[in-house]
């Protein structure tokens, strides 16, 4: 058995289901109907008793419960007619509950669920468990991924702490690197871009090599801040100097600048 033939016996599930709510509300119709009529014919025979007059021959009288006065209806035929409503009642709702198969149509979409569901378990695995398999992931590795983390997050006076702790070996010289790089982006955000600039000059053939946006992105920076300064031909000079040479690798940006 393949998922579309899954598909198929769902696709059915849900048509038959569908069918089973429609005949639920036609049946709550049918039965709220003959519940009105029924209120209604009891309705219609109180009336109809508070109209007669007295009825003679000592027969028994129906009272009014709150004052004790006759109602002029003999017991025994109030009785009788109530009691015809009452079938005719009982047998309006069978005859609702019976019209549209109710019993067979509930068993029927029970019968479809549950070999839907074992045609599910037949096609899907029965343990996603059973897929995985554990890897052995050596403890030194996972400490050094942890390292390089609180380098790149600018901690690292954390990161030594943990290196000490974790008995890990580092070298300040690997530290270095990311100790500029946090120092030139914070400057950046403090719109200072001279270690910036330096940056880029001093790494730019690595950044080029690896695709990096930063040397583009220092150039724009620039680029606008001269403008905001009111530098519009020293800013014109700087973008025919830096933006051609990065437009090549980031076209996205250089439709952005244009």
């Amino acid at each position: 058995m393949s998922l579309a033939t899954v598909a198929k016996d769902f696709e059915r599930l849900s048509k038959k289901a569908r069918t089973l709510q429609t005949l639920r509300c036609q049946c709550i119709d049918d039965v709220l109907r003959e519940l009105e009529e029924a209120k209604a014919a009891l309705d219609s025979l109180d009336a109809e008793g508070e109209g007669t007059g007295e009825s003679g021959g000592g027969e028994a009288q129906l009272m009014d419960v709150d004052d004790g006065q006759s109602l002029g209806v003999p017991m025994e035929i109030c009785a009788r007619s109530s009691g015809g409503i009452l079938g005719d009642l009982q047998q309006g709702v069978a005859r609702a509950a019976a019209a549209g198969n109710m019993a067979s149509e509930e068993k029927e979409l029970s019968t479809m669920l549950s070999k839907l569901s074992k045609a599910v378990d037949k096609v899907m695995p029965p343990d996603i468990g059973k897929a995985v398999h554990s890897i052995e992931f050596p403890p030194e590795l996972l400490n050094q991924v942890i390292l390089e983390h609180l380098l790149r997050c600018g901690r690292v006076e954390i990161a030594r702490l943990f290196a000490e702790e974790a008995q890990l070996p580092l070298d300040e010289s690997h530290v270095g690197p990311y100790v500029e790089i946090l120092q030139v982006m914070a400057e950046i955000k403090e719109k200072k871009l001279e270690s910036a600039i330096e940056f880029v000059r001093t790494h730019h053939d690595s950044l080029l090599q690896r695709g990096a946006s930063l040397p583009l992105r220092v150039a724009k920076m620039r680029y606008l801040q001269l403008l905001e300064e009111g530098k519009a031909a020293e800013a014109i000079m700087h973008a025919k100097i830096h933006f051609p040479r990065y437009f090549g690798e980031h076209a996205a940006e250089k439709k952005e600048i244009l």
